[in-house]
């Protein structure tokens, strides 16, 4: 049964490679983004994007970098942060809210 979700998994990966060229993994460096990092080696993606949220815990980018290294991944860093004046927390006080799934000011208000 697993088998086949990870053949299933392949399949809409190699599709999305051959129809949009170049294709980057979202990785945090959870479990979940890890399954789908090595999942998508498999199908010839070496690069992959970490979001710096200005709120994980300090060795977790030294973490991602360290294991795609060891995998052979080129690990792009990103930090939203420098782009929109201000970390996570400034905006959590500046709006008067944590994001919800219905209420996105960083989607909305920047």
């Amino acid at each position: 049964m697993i088998w086949e979700k990870v053949k299933d998994s392949l399949r809409v990966i190699r599709s999305v490679v051959e129809q949009s060229g170049k294709t980057l993994v979202l990785f945090s460096g959870g479990k979940d983004s890890l399954a789908v990092l090595l999942l998508a080696l498999e199908c010839g993606v070496n690069e992959a994007v970490y979001m710096d949220s200005s709120i994980s815990l300090p060795h977790i980018l030294e973490w991602n970098l360290d294991l795609c290294q060891q995998l052979g991944v080129r690990l792009h860093v990103v930090h939203p942060a420098r782009h929109y004046q201000g970390d996570f927390a400034y905006h959590v006080r500046r709006w008067g809210y944590f994001p919800t799934i219905n209420r996105t000011w960083c989607r909305i208000k920047l």
